[in-house]
């Protein structure tokens, strides 16, 4: 050959391959054929009887080696090892294959990661489905989606158990405009995928509901807890103590009721129906209610101890008169 050779090739198939013939077209080199394929440039045709091979490329001088190797049952291997006999690389057709040392990159040359993947990859429901679609640029599209799929099946079953799935989608290309993601959480239940919980880009969670109403928390359903704590409500019921408050009479609340239906600042059946209730506003209206009835209670004590004052004074007066008379 007319350029220098580099690499030192040792090929074993049980035989040794140097008494084969080897042929070199210009293009193409053939060994154990002297028609070797057009399309490959090296042509290995192994001895009649002889099913397994492997080829081995080193430097000159040096320990270190790469090569792949295929047996007679047609597993294939590609393997490297440093110059101290570590294996660093074996990529398997069956049993296990790994890299060991750097990191690996699919889709990209320059990975920062152990793994970095650059694109969409995609699985069935027993795995894991990374989908990348977004395109990044400033002109007008009119959709733009990256998804984050993990499921978890039982004994190889094609329909997940429970899934976790993440999606962002947007308007426009525009990078900026990519606010619309969420992770979701499912659980396959009755046959069907069912979302059970959803997080909000804006952080807005939702729990049995995939519209929290604008509420950082929306639950559907009910809440057991042990403790439920409403922070740093400012509008507390304690302005009803104080002197400026307008109390309104007993009569003035009884107009209300038989009007409304309800106590005055305490909304009605139908508008809890409609709207709900916030904790932390009701417990404050409650808290005015009973310290509006605090008051009252201490002015009737006030009227109970004047009557029965005077009902002491009457019945003195009384006893006097009635003394005045049997006297007579």
């Amino acid at each position: 050959m007319k350029n220098t050779i580099k690499f030192l090739f040792f090929i074993t198939v049980n035989t040794v391959f140097s008494q084969q013939a080897i042929t070199d077209t210009g293009t193409n080199v053939g060994i154990g054929t002297t028609t070797p394929d057009s399309e490959s440039r090296l042509h290995v045709v192994s001895p009649s009887g002889v099913t397994d091979f492997t080829i081995l490329a080193t430097s000159v001088g040096v320990n270190n080696w790469s090569g792949f190797y295929q047996d007679a049952l047609n597993n294939f291997k590609i393997q490297a090892r440093d110059g101290s006999g570590i294996l660093k690389a074996n990529i398997a057709s069956s049993g296990d294959s790994w890299l060991n040392g750097g990191n690996v990159g699919i889709g990209t040359a320059s990975p920062s990661s152990k793994l970095q993947i650059s694109g969409q990859i995609d699985g069935d429901f027993n795995g894991l489905v990374i989908d990348n679609r977004k395109n990044y640029g400033t002109n007008s599209g009119t959709n733009e989606t990256s998804r984050l799929l993990l499921t978890l099946s039982e004994n190889g079953a094609p329909n997940p158990l429970s899934r976790v799935f993440g999606i962002m989608e947007a308007a426009t290309l525009s990078e900026t405009d990519s606010s619309n993601g969420r992770l979701s959480f499912y659980v396959r239940q009755n046959g069907n995928a069912e979302e059970k919980v959803r997080i909000l880009s804006n952080g807005n969670v939702g729990i049995g509901t995939t519209d929290t109403k604008g509420f950082k928390l929306g639950v559907q359903g009910k809440i057991a807890a042990e403790e439920v704590k409403v922070a740093m409500y400012s509008n507390w019921a304690d302005f009803v103590f104080e002197n400026s408050y307008n109390l309104p009479t007993l009569k003035e609340v009884e107009q209300h009721i038989k009007e409304k239906g309800h106590l005055k600042d305490i909304p009605s059946a139908e508008e809890v129906k409609e709207n709900g209730i916030f904790l932390g506003e009701m417990d404050s209206k409650l808290l005015q209610k009973i310290e509006e009835l605090t008051l009252y209670t201490i002015n009737q004590e006030k009227r109970i101890e004047a009557l029965e004052s005077k009902n002491e004074k009457l019945l003195l007066l009384v006893e006097k008169l009635l003394n005045k008379k049997i006297e007579e």
